[in-house]
């Protein structure tokens, strides 16, 4: 199943959708998270949750101000530190024993 996302909210509204699919799921019909195949993407402004923290310490202003992406304590624009928060879409993986790869990185 492939989940999109174009924006940071629905970066992290198709993060939330994911996690309440693996829930439903082993819930509902007794499967377990490596039962299921998702893939979430991200594009557009939402493609800087795909990064990791050298990307955004080399471009996380330029990727945050296009994506009017900002600090919900500060309200600034988030510079570093994105895949880390705990709103992130990264995180909702964390707990849930997923694979998170990029298309073309090594297995």
């Amino acid at each position: 199943m492939f989940f999109d996302t174009t924006s940071p909210r629905g970066a992290e509204d198709g993060a939330i959708y994911v996690n309440n699919f693996f829930t439903a799921n082993k819930n509902g019909y007794a499967l377990e998270d490596s039962d299921l195949a998702l893939v979430l993407g991200f594009r557009h402004n939402s493609i800087g949750f795909a990064f990791d923290d050298a990307i955004w310490a080399k471009y996380g202003a330029a990727i945050a101000e296009n994506a009017k992406f900002t600090d919900p304590k500060t309200g600034k624009a988030r510079i570093s530190g994105a895949s880390r928060t705990t709103r992130s879409p990264s995180a909702a993986f964390t707990s849930r024993s997923a694979t998170c790869r990029r298309i073309g990185s090594p297995a």
